[in-house]
């Protein structure tokens, strides 16, 4: 990013296939995104945007359980396209915080899960992160999000 005026942007208009969002690429861009997020942009006035604060890697465990489940099969597109009800890369960050709240409804109610029930949410996000991540120390970083 340093030596780029411009960062390009992810294309998010357009249709994918689960192969597609499960390959190595589209892993990568999405890791990005979580990086992304969490890095200083020297290209902007203030060192940390408004939208560092939407939790986009647990949007993205969550969203991929979804996907992986295949039991909504527009899933895939309402949370990568862009304008859709899921989707957390785009827009406002008024409109990206409820995308990303409509989303955790969708995932509680997936999984049976009570959205009163902070434990319960925090061990199957970090048990769904370790499926999706490859590691389990996670819930440490759900206790802001549900408490």
């Amino acid at each position: 990013m340093k030596d780029l005026p411009q960062r390009s942007a992810m294309a998010f208009d357009q249709n994918i296939t689960v192969d597609q969002y499960n390959s190595k690429e589209y892993q990568l861009h999405l890791l990005g995104e979580i990086l992304r997020r969490k890095a200083v942009d020297p290209y902007r006035n203030n060192l940390v945007d408004e939208f560092s604060r939407i939790p986009v890697a647990t949007g993205i465990v969550m969203a991929t359980q979804l996907i992986r489940g295949g039991q909504d099969p527009d899933i895939l597109n309402r949370f990568w396209k862009k304008d859709e009800a899921y989707h957390l890369f785009s827009s406002t960050y008024a409109v990206r915080r409820d995308n990303f709240n409509a989303l955790t409804l969708r995932y509680l109610n997936r999984y049976g899960i009570p959205v009163d029930n902070a434990e319960l949410i925090k061990k199957t996000i970090n048990m769904h992160a370790a499926e999706v991540f490859g590691y389990e120390d996670y819930e440490s970083a759900l206790d802001s999000l549900f408490v």
